[in-house]
């Protein structure tokens, strides 16, 4: 009884947790390295999403080569770069984890 409660508690757990994230794909409009904001054209709506120190910059082929720079790398000093973006949190809690620019 106690195995099945827990196992049930870890499921409600990671159910909960994945309703907060999300996943969005788009072009840049604009980046505001200071105020770690990125301003990104989504389905014909701009969305603006917050970044932090826990962000990951990611970019290549395969997105695997890590941008150290995070919003200052050169390949955000032009609109336009297609980015898919992981976000954790909602409205206005709502922050990237990842930002990958594709080609």
């Amino acid at each position: 009884m106690l195995r099945k409660f827990l196992f049930a508690f870890v499921l409600v757990f990671f159910f909960v947790g994945g309703l907060f994230a999300a996943e969005y794909k788009g072009k840049v409009k604009s980046v505001d390295a200071d105020k770690g904001t990125l301003t990104v054209e989504i389905d014909g709506k701009e969305k603006v999403i917050k970044t932090n120190d826990k962000t990951k910059f990611l970019a290549g082929k395969d997105g695997k080569e890590e941008l150290k720079a995070g919003l200052k790398a050169k390949v955000f000093e032009k609109a336009g770069a297609n980015v898919t973006i992981k976000t954790d949190g909602e409205g206005d809690k709502e922050v990237a984890t990842e930002v990958t620019v594709t080609r």
